[in-house]
Order: structure tokens, then C-alpha cells, then sequence
């Protein structure tokens, strides 16, 4: 893989599972379908459901799409997350697209206390 740096929006947000992260909240994404990416990491799983990544160098990628969201996007987002209890925080993370490495923000898990470990990504 290519060390070399990619180019990211400012407003690139990394989305590793949107249904598990966002649910009903999804549609605050847009229409940008986005491009596949991926951060090395670790997934955990909630009891109600929701995915939450703790970022780890030496793990294997995580996969799921960048997108580029819109000024008024991430501070809705940032409300939705801000109640949910869920430990989740945002957060700039390395991610890799099309063999480059970049950055975005997406939201990892602050405490895996009571969250269970995946063992691989979800497809």
C-alpha cells in the first residue's frame, strides 16, 4: 500500500456502519454515496444494536465509505450523538481510499464497557 497522503474534504466524514450508527438518522447523510474507505481498527457492538469503532493502527481495516458532508450536516450530527449515551465522541481518524492515506472525522467509542467485540468487519 501506498504511505502517500490523499486528499480529503474538510468535511469528509468516515462512516463504518450507517444504519448501526446513525439509524433513523441516517438521512441526515444526504444523497453522497460516498467511496470505499477504511480505518484500522477494532468494531464493537452495543446491546441495542449500534457499531462503535475504537481506532487501532495495528488492526485490520475496518470497511466502510467516505463521504463529504455539507456545513449545516455535522452539527446536526453532532446533536444526534451528543444524547445518546452511547460513549461515542468524534474524532479525526486515518483513513485509507484507493491505496492513499487521508483523514476524516467519525465517531469512535470513548469506553467499550459493556460493548462486545466483533471479530470482523461487517460486509
Amino acid at each position: 500500500m501506498s504511505r502517500s497522503s490523499a486528499p480529503t474534504p474538510k468535511g469528509a466524514l468516515f462512516v463504518y456502519d450507517q444504519e448501526a450508527l446513525l439509524g433513523g438518522a441516517s438521512g441526515w447523510l444526504g444523497e453522497d454515496p460516498g467511496v470505499p474507505a477504511s480505518v484500522r481498527g477494532r468494531l464493537y457492538r452495543s446491546r441495542r444494536g449500534r457499531l462503535g469503532l475504537v481506532p487501532d493502527p495495528t488492526a485490520p481495516p475496518v470497511r466502510g465509505r467516505l463521504v463529504e458532508l455539507t456545513p449545516p450536516q455535522m452539527p446536526v450530527l453532532n446533536f444526534l450523538f451528543s444524547g445518546t449515551g452511547s460513549q461515542l465522541v468524534r474524532q479525526t481518524v486515518e483513513v485509507i481510499v484507493n491505496l492513499r492515506i487521508g483523514r476524516a472525522t467519525t465517531w469512535v467509542l470513548s469506553d467499550v464497557t459493556d460493548w462486545r467485540p466483533l471479530r470482523r468487519s461487517p460486509s
